[in-house]
């Protein structure tokens, strides 16, 4: 089976722990040493901290016309003592292989990666570019500065395949994510006197039940807005009057007119909180850290997506219920799709896996843009 190598360098790349708030340098140097193997120069775009690398590589002639095969090398938190194997060993039975970002998205890279070999025996006459990202876990944080330096040194790029699980369909659209960090700060005092303190606490938990109510959930959770407020954090013990505290908002649209009418809801709700609180005490109020990751927006007959149909041989593309990379590659003018192994129902689970056949689909697929990229 050709799974082989790729079980091989899958099994390498999920015993390195690149859980986003950890380093992913000892993944990006064993890339790195690999491609170098094969006689391929690589190019970090380290993190301002050091701790992080991106990383892009192009096989073949550096010319116009390349491919560009990305994905991201960081995974989320794992609770191991609920997985039945370590979630930092590959464990490969029925057909599966078990592991921390087998499917979110290691298993890609790992194909791309043992399918190096096949690309450099092509004799390529048009490049095939590897680009992997960190932090996209966050937030697709990193990856506007790699794809920024790319556009910068690179030739036009024809197609930018983005390795997210799709089942191995072709995905030519996704929402956008609207991120707020929002910090409130209250005042502390003690639990008995609420007379003179201001909970922090009590004014997100406001907010967010306001915030809620934005949603329409009448409307098909596919094609309308979504919102989830995913962290809280606040207050210092319980007899203390919270004097902080911190949430975190991610909305998701398709539409930039969504967009504008929910993010102004967003700020009414939380000006209106802010104005209040200054009402009491000037050094009181909210404040709040503002990210975007672009929606991937379906292109003309000239794009990615026809281009990818007529070499795979498929009829349809579908839209896929989360946020990638591809968006920002398409921003810089790249015609992106994803399309990628595994299913986003194992992702960020216990027990994560991969089914082998996917990862096998995925080598077919990527040894047709070898023989495209050869003509």
């Amino acid at each position: 089976m050709q799974s082989t190598d790729t079980l091989d360098v899958l099994e390498k790349l999920v015993s390195l722990d690149t859980t986003s708030h950890k380093s992913n340098l000892d993944l990006v140097a064993y890339i790195e040493t690999y491609l170098k193997e094969f006689g391929i120069d690589s190019r970090r775009v380290p993190s301002a901290c050091g701790e992080k690398a991106s990383l892009f590589a192009t096989v073949g002639p550096n010319i116009a016309g390349g491919v560009v095969l990305s994905g991201h090398t960081d995974v989320v938190p794992s609770a191991a003592d609920e997985w039945l194997s370590d979630p930092f060993t590959l464990d490969v039975r029925e057909g599966r292989a078990y592991g921390r970002g087998t499917t979110d998205m290691k298993g890609f890279l790992a194909v791309c990666l043992a399918a190096v070999p096949k690309m450099c025996a092509a004799n390529l006459t048009k490049p095939i570019h590897l680009a992997f990202s960190y932090d996209e876990e966050p937030g697709c944080i990193a990856a506007p500065e790699m794809i920024a330096d790319m556009h910068s040194v690179l030739p036009d790029v024809d197609m930018v395949i983005v390795g997210e699980p799709t089942g191995m369909k072709i995905a030519n659209m996704h929402k956008g994510v609207l991120l707020l960090t929002v910090t409130v700060t209250g005042l502390e005092a003690h639990s008995s006197r609420p007379d003179i303190g201001v909970s922090a606490i009590e004014a997100a938990a406001g907010m967010i039940a306001d915030l809620y109510k934005i949603e329409d959930p009448s409307l098909d959770v596919q094609t309308r807005p979504t919102l989830n407020v995913g962290q809280v954090n606040g207050g210092t013990a319980n007899n203390i009057i919270a004097g902080t505290c911190t949430f975190s908002i991610g909305l998701r649209y398709l539409k930039e007119g969504e967009l504008e009418t929910h993010r102004t809801q967003i700020l009414d709700i939380l000006n209106a909180t802010d104005a209040r609180l200054k009402r009491i005490n000037p050094k009181l109020g909210v404040r709040w850290d503002t990210h975007f990751i672009p929606s991937l927006d379906p292109e003309k007959d000239t794009s990615a997506e026809v281009r990818l149909k007529n070499l795979v041989g498929a009829n349809q593309a579908i839209t896929v219920p989360f946020a990638t990379e591809a968006g920002q590659f398409q921003q810089v003018g790249w015609s992106t799709v994803v399309m990628g192994p595994g299913h986003i129902d194992q992702a960020h689970t216990v027990d994560e896996f991969i089914d082998i056949e996917q990862l096998d689909k995925a080598m077919d697929a990527i040894e047709l843009v070898i023989a495209q990229q050869s003509q």
